[in-house]
């Protein structure tokens, strides 16, 4: 992952996202303060762009398209789980191959598109990119660590 620079995620939006999502992630590559999980959940379709949403409730990871998302990005670079092995030895530190490998994974876990699941992981890949992979794996940890304490079972 060290390997990774923002030229090659460049690379990797203009030879792999759908068309009309490359000025979106390019944005997300380019600006300092960017809302991943907003983001990531407007392109999800999970909420509207056009109007204020009020969490009144915690959204269940297996409810959330982006969630999974993150829970496949998270699987890949920051656990050893056997599901990838073989794809991360592969894949490297290329961009294209690791968005290209878990986008695979998606498309088929969720029956959609390979260019949507593509659009969806590259938004996820730059989070990890701009933020180091082991802040990025830090915290998304933490966040399942608080989603799933017995306080919020209650």
């Amino acid at each position: 992952m060290n390997n990774i620079d923002a030229a090659s995620i460049t690379t990797a939006i203009e030879e792999l996202a759908p068309h009309h999502l490359r000025s979106f992630l390019k944005s997300a590559l380019e600006k300092d303060d960017y809302d991943f999980d907003a983001a990531g959940m407007m392109l999800t379709g999970e909420i509207s762009p056009q109007r204020a949403v009020v969490q009144t409730s915690i959204i269940k990871r297996e409810d959330s398209l982006w969630l999974s998302v993150v829970d496949e990005v998270y699987d890949f670079f920051c656990t050893s789980s056997s599901k990838y092995k073989p794809e991360r030895a592969e894949a490297g530190s290329n961009a294209k191959s690791i968005i290209a490998v878990i986008a695979a994974s998606l498309a088929a876990k969720f029956h959609i598109a390979i260019g949507v699941a593509t659009g969806f992981v590259t938004l996820a890949i730059i989070a990890v990119f701009k933020i180091t992979k082991n802040a990025w794996c830090t915290l998304q940890r933490s966040k399942k660590t608080t989603i799933n304490s017995p306080a919020d079972k209650a």
